[in-house]
């Protein structure tokens, strides 16, 4: 699982309080991405998951974590082929652990950006 911050560091223009912010709407977002997921692939509602993994692909972008618009992608085209639920299900579960782990990789960064902000300079 690959990540960068150097996008993020040009958007945030290195500004700490910025970035933890930033962090935290992103994760927020991811996480109403992997409660919405379930529902949608169990329907499989083909526009209803464009739909909200376009949501999610400006982050994506930014922190170029392609790794996950992989997963999305397969899954996709998974859920356009009708292959069989067990196929989904397993394609469903490493989108969702990807994404879990993208989140804790965030979590991870944001507490980093808080210490910083509490330190006295």
């Amino acid at each position: 699982m690959e990540i960068s911050f150097s996008k993020f560091e040009k958007v945030t223009m290195q500004d700490k309080s910025f970035a933890h912010d930033l962090l935290g709407m992103y994760i927020v977002e991811l996480e109403d991405y992997l409660q919405q997921l379930p529902d949608i692939i169990s329907q499989k509602d083909v526009a209803a998951y464009r739909f909200l993994n376009h949501k999610v692909r400006s982050l994506i972008n930014t922190l170029e974590a392609f790794f996950l618009l992989d997963a999305q992608t397969h899954l996709l085209h998974q859920l356009n082929k009708n292959e069989n639920t067990q196929d989904i299900a397993a394609s469903q579960q490493q989108l969702e652990k990807q994404t879990r782990e993208l989140i804790q990789i965030l979590t991870d960064k944001q507490k980093y950006y808080a210490e910083l902000n509490n330190q006295v300079a």
